[in-house]
């Protein structure tokens, strides 16, 4: 558990605190991934931009984690939004970071994070796009979820969900199909994983309906 002071660890009913040294918590959706030596936390305030921090669970201290495009502290307006966080299948340890946002164009990528290391893991233009000379990031897939499968990593973009495997290249899987789950629009065509549409992000972006991972 994280709070604007306190990282809590609860474990076989017993409980451990330390305090936090630096910003954890801000405006905006939040998302937590836990390792055991770090707490990262993704901040996503749409077109106001986001970023990354990990915060160490030996010490409290918050460190912001430098994800590109001129994102060097933690949130700022010049990082673009982090949407969802999950392990990388393939090196125990170090986790993977879903990076979008949809405001009249697209942007986006996947980093890979191995405690200081950070690199990116997977970038896609969306088609018959470009880069723009001063934003090599302009016109390529936004993603908004992430989700271990088979050893692979499985991203959920604006076009549809990828598959990509530890040489770094990514696969787009056949079309999904959604089905109206009580207005709830959903698919179960890909094994581990559900597809869900939601417009979490209509307040901050102009992204509209994004999909949304949820494993099974």
């Amino acid at each position: 558990m994280l709070t604007s002071r306190r990282l809590i660890d609860i474990e076989n009913g017993r409980q451990k605190d330390i305090a936090v040294v630096g910003d954890a918590i801000l405006e905006g959706i939040i998302v937590l991934h836990g390792t055991p030596d770090d707490l990262y936390v993704g901040v996503n305030a749409g077109e106001w931009g986001g970023g990354l921090a990990r915060v160490d669970r030996h010490t409290g201290k918050v460190l912001p984690v430098d994800i590109g495009s001129g994102c060097r502290k933690f949130p700022s307006e010049y990082c673009d939004p982090v949407n969802t966080i999950a392990d990388v299948p393939w090196k125990p340890g170090c986790v993977a970071v879903a990076a979008g946002l949809v405001h009249f164009d697209s942007r986006g990528r996947i980093m890979e994070i191995c405690g200081d290391k950070v690199e990116r893991l997977f970038l896609k233009r969306l088609a018959n796009r470009s880069k723009v000379e001063d934003d090599e990031l302009s016109g390529s897939v936004a993603f908004f979820g992430l989700a271990g499968s088979g050893g692979a990593l499985l991203a959920a973009g604006v076009d549809g969900v990828y598959s990509i495997g530890k040489d770094g290249k990514g696969h787009l899987l056949s079309e999904q199909k959604y089905a109206d789950f009580g207005g709830v629009l959903a698919s179960f065509d890909i094994p581990d994983i559900i597809l869900v549409v939601t417009d979490v992000n209509q307040r901050r972006s102009v992204s509209g309906a994004t999909p949304m991972i949820v494993p099974r």
